[in-house]
């Protein structure tokens, strides 16, 4: 093990990063909550009808495979309009980095030679516009979660497309023997 670990440091600094993320966390999930409410909504109303002792009908999955996959439709847009404000966010952040490089890297000596190094005015530029490239990160991590949630339902729209095929095939071939029943009995 390390020596001279200073665990009482290691463990402020984890619970900092806990209350610094808790915020963001926060942002993300009100983002996502604004572009996926009724998305959520209907997953959970199917998902609260899937664990149910009895089976749902097969008219209650082929409403639910109606309204997801027209709900899907709708999402694409919502996703595109995520995506560009990550973007916008992105170019704001970039354009503020470098402003503050040029400053940074512009002070020049008595010489003419510059008073900083290249990492040095990184650090400059990074700190100048850490507050743009937080909201950027919190653009793209609500689209990457919208994303998600949206493949997910996508998922599940071919879930229940095959229980409706299932269910269809079972009843043809159940017709099927009852007509040939019928038939021997006859």
């Amino acid at each position: 093990m390390i020596k001279d670990l200073d665990t009482e440091k290691i463990s402020n600094l984890m619970d900092e990063t806990a209350e610094n993320s808790a915020y963001f966390e926060n942002v993300v999930k009100s983002l996502v909550d604004t572009y996926c409410a009724d998305l959520d909504s209907l997953m959970t109303d199917l998902y609260a009808d899937l664990t149910k002792e009895n089976a749902i009908s097969t008219d209650g999955v082929e409403r639910y495979y109606a309204e997801l996959t027209n709900l899907l439709y709708f999402m694409s847009e919502r996703i595109e309009k995520l995506n560009v404000y990550g973007d916008i966010a992105k170019a704001a952040s970039k354009e503020v980095y470098d402003k503050k490089y040029l400053e940074a890297s512009s002070e020049k000596d008595e010489k003419g030679k510059s008073v900083r190094t290249i990492a040095e005015n990184q650090s400059i530029a990074s700190l100048g516009s850490q507050y743009e490239s937080v909201v950027s990160q919190t653009y793209e991590h609500a689209y990457r979660t919208v994303k998600m949630k949206v493949e997910n339902a996508s998922e599940m729209v071919t879930t229940l497309k095959n229980i409706l095929k299932k269910r269809i095939s079972d009843d043809y071939l159940n017709n099927q023997l009852s007509k040939s029943n019928l038939g021997l009995e006859e």
